[in-house]
């Protein structure tokens, strides 16, 4: 059985959710801008007893947009700067996990 098929329809797709629903501008190591999809979500962490509120921006690319391993590189999303901490690429797209830059 060959995955061709759905790897083509999956590639399509995710062509087609950029051109739709990105809604930030993204460079790369100072590369080409593109479209990425930004989020800044709070997330609660574990700080003893009381834990914290703290954010961890991700940004979802394109893989053709992205190294095999971004970690440690810069990033620009809409003009901020942030620095790649995580990367989870699934095939077709990669989830970055940011650190701001200060």
């Amino acid at each position: 059985m060959s995955l061709a098929p759905f790897a083509r329809l999956e590639s399509q797709v995710s062509k087609a959710v950029f051109r739709k629903l990105s809604n930030a501008i993204v460079s790369i190591d100072g590369g080409e801008d593109f479209g990425g999809i930004f989020d800044d979500d709070a997330a609660v962490g574990g700080v003893g007893p009381l834990g914290m509120a703290t954010t961890q921006p991700t940004v979802l690319v394109s893989a053709d947009k992205c190294l095999a391993n971004p970690v440690g590189l810069p990033i620009s999303i809409n003009g901020k700067a942030y620095r790649i901490a995580e990367s989870y690429p699934d095939g077709t797209d990669m989830r970055l996990m940011l650190e701001v830059v200060l």
